[in-house]
């Protein structure tokens, strides 16, 4: 039978499909596109959230903007544009979101991925928009306030204050404006402004009519309500002491004994409810929200939508008149730091803190497996293996071992008490590295030694060929051996701390704080190459002929020669901590749960598989697109199989085809427009 081949290019994929054969992958110039796999459904910040005929929003990080008519399953929208999204409205039948550097982004409610970007010209972050009376106001840094009436053309309204404001809403004919040091204004135009009094130097965070009333909130538990906006009232005896951020629920003309007001921020989710405050997140509860950090929330009338950090989603409800509230998450993901991933034959295994380990045979659905109970309070800080043994090892000395990936035993008595991170197996032995230098080795993965003691430097990052060892880390430490036993330092030119090194076939490449990308053709010699970039990098691969390095706040460089660097950047701004590739996408871990494949376009076919005449492939790509899968036996005559839609978070299809009479070789691709 003939060779497997994948082709992808704009929006396209094509794969020639026979039994027993490989698949093998071109190289593609365009960057990469990236999909969620943990958390779910995104791991966005959920800066802002609306609701707009049943229909959901979500605006986040990096220009992501989101909607879902269920809150369970959320499309990712084009909106041409990596800035950060602040806030949301609705024009008539466009939605309005403002944001980053005086980014606007507009799209028509019945076409929303047909996006369009306004720059304002400004540096400006327009934090907050409202709309009332045919005319959407947009406020931001440095006071700024514009208005539009149909979100294509805006005017800068010049003002006497230039308060840094923070939102705006719209209610009983008024705008309200609130922003820092308690700051709050409010306009019958959105053009002429009236400074009010709030009784506070506190700054105010959010601001939002609730059906009868405004309701702001602010730092230190700051809870004001008014009528007009004109005059100010707080709300007292929530016993909040952290800063809020968002305010969501009904004040009805009938007053206090039927006002329900939910706020929320930083460790934070309370609500007011018939003149009392109770907490949402108390342990006591049957089911508690969780302790996070909130941004933005919404009431559809039975139900709290609550946005927080990397993406959270939160639902609150009552089962029954006057029974307490359930908080639910759909996705139910997990959010431990990551700081570690690797790959062992077609095994992905990321680690992290909690004794947090999750693996993976696509990259897609990850599932955490179980650890010893004493592991649970460790921090897993590097992860690797060989054949079927797998070592994960960490803070305190802490090593735990498998044989399956599933099943984990830690080791007793640990060899050290020093932190562990580095970890790889080269030749017919494990090799681990951390704190004060040191060095352990063993055979089988299970019974440890400290093998040498290089410096006093943390040595975190270790990798090999099959001639040499290296070893990186604190004060710009560079170890070599040819043999694991006698070692050389190796000069690096620079005290920075050099995280991770990684061999690739014909160069080595070690990074680290301050953006520090060294190379070397031998290991031993090593020379610095300019990245661009102050960011701390943590990790680095090779993937369909390029080098791409990951660091803090969402960096991404690529290279195709190690020497020039290109930030490429990703969907989030979240730090990236450690990353891996196979021949099909790479995967990179992070803070708070944060696990990210790159595919080398809009679809990637990541498995395929043919048992008893059924063809079954796996396809990845933008969740609600739709994906027409076709067959071919020689490239120029295509036959529709199906049209279908990725209806997962993950962005995970998976098609079955079963033909009467299939052909000896097929090729198939999957088209998305």
């Amino acid at each position: 039978m003939g060779k497997n081949l994948a082709h992808k290019a704009m929006g396209r994929l094509l794969m020639l499909i026979s039994s027993g054969a490989t698949l093998a992958v071109l190289a593609c110039a365009q960057p990469l596109t990236w999909q969620w796999s943990n958390p779910l459904p995104h791991g966005n910040n959920c800066y802002d959230l609306a609701i707009n005929n049943w229909l959901a929003f979500v605006a986040g990080d990096r220009g992501r903007f989101y909607t879902s008519s269920d809150y369970e399953f959320w499309i990712p929208r084009e909106t041409g544009t990596l800035r950060a999204l602040r806030g949301i409205a609705f024009l008539g039948n466009r939605v309005v979101i403002t944001g980053e550097n005086g980014t606007v982004v507009h799209a028509p409610l019945d076409a929303l991925d047909s996006s369009s970007v306004v720059n304002l010209g400004t540096e400006d972050w327009i934090e907050s928009v409202a709309v009332g009376n045919g005319i959407a106001v947009a406020v931001g840094d440095n006071g700024a306030v514009y208005t539009s009436s149909d979100a294509l053309q805006w005017t800068r309204r010049p003002q006497t204050f230039n308060t840094w404001l923070r939102s705006v809403a719209f209610g009983a004919g008024t705008f309200v404006a609130v922003g820092e040091g308690g700051f709050i204004a409010t306009s019958a135009n959105g053009v002429s402004w009236t400074k009010r009094s709030a009784g506070t130097t506190l700054d105010l965070n959010r601001v939002a009519w609730l059906t009868n009333r405004f309701v702001a909130v602010g730092n230190k538990g700051l809870v004001l309500v008014s009528a007009t906006g004109t005059s100010w009232s707080p709300i007292t005896g929530s016993g909040i002491t952290n800063d809020l951020c968002l305010v969501a629920g009904y004040y009805p003309a009938s007053g206090q004994l039927s006002t329900r007001i939910l706020v929320g921020g930083d460790s934070e989710l309370r609500l007011y409810e018939n003149g009392v405050w109770s907490d949402q997140t108390a342990t006591n509860k049957i089911f508690p929200a969780p302790k996070w950090d909130f941004y933005s929330a919404f009431w559809d009338g039975s139900t709290f939508l609550v946005g927080g950090s990397t993406g959270l989603l939160l639902e609150g409800f009552q089962v029954a008149t006057n029974s307490d509230w359930v908080w639910v998450e759909r996705s139910d993901s997990l959010r431990p730091w990551l700081w570690d991933i690797c790959r062992v034959g077609t095994t992905f295994i990321a680690v992290g803190n909690y004794g947090t380990i999750m693996t993976s045979t696509d990259g897609v659905q990850w599932t955490a497996e179980l650890v010893p109970n004493e592991a649970l309070g460790s921090v897993l800080l590097g992860v690797g293996g060989h054949d079927d043994t797998f070592v994960a090892v960490g803070s305190s000395g802490t090593i735990l071992t498998s044989t399956n990936a599933v099943e984990w035993s830690i080791v007793i008595p640990q060899p050290v008490t020093n932190d562990i991170q580095g970890i790889t197996f080269w030749k017919g032995r494990f090799f681990a590295t951390g704190g004060g230098g040191k060095v352990l080795t063993s055979a089988d993965g299970r019974a440890w030694a400290v093998h040498t003691t290089l410096g006093n430097n943390f040595l975190s990052g270790i990798a090999g060929t099959t001639d040499r060892l290296v070893v990186v880390g604190q004060q710009g430490a560079i170890f070599t051996t040819p043999d694991g036993d006698a070692w050389t330092s190796a000069q690096s030119g620079t005290t920075n701390w050099l995280y991770r090194v990684r061999a690739f076939e014909d160069s080595w490449v070690a990074v680290g704080q301050n953006g520090t990308i060294l190379s070397s053709r031998d290991g031993e010699h090593w020379t610095a190459q300019h990245s661009g970039t102050t960011q701390w990098l943590n990790d680095v691969c090779e993937f369909n002929g390029k080098l791409y390095a990951f660091g803090t706040q969402g960096t991404v460089l690529v290279s195709t020669n190690v020497q020039s660097w290109q930030e490429e950047g990703t969907i989030t701004q979240k730090s990236l901590l450690g990353v891996v590739s196979d021949r099909h996408q790479l995967i990179t871990v992070g803070v708070e749960g944060i696990i990210l494949r790159g595919q080398p376009g809009p679809l990637t076919i990541l498995d395929y598989s043919r048992i008893d005449g059924t063809n079954a492939l796996a396809v990845s790509g933008p969740p609600g697109r739709p994906v027409t899968i076709q067959a071919s036996e020689d490239t120029r005559n295509w036959s529709n199989l199906a049209t279908v839609e990725i209806l997962g978070n993950n962005g995970l299809l998976l098609f079955m085809d079963s033909p009467t009479n299939p052909p000896p070789h097929q090729i198939f691709r999957a088209v998305t427009p």
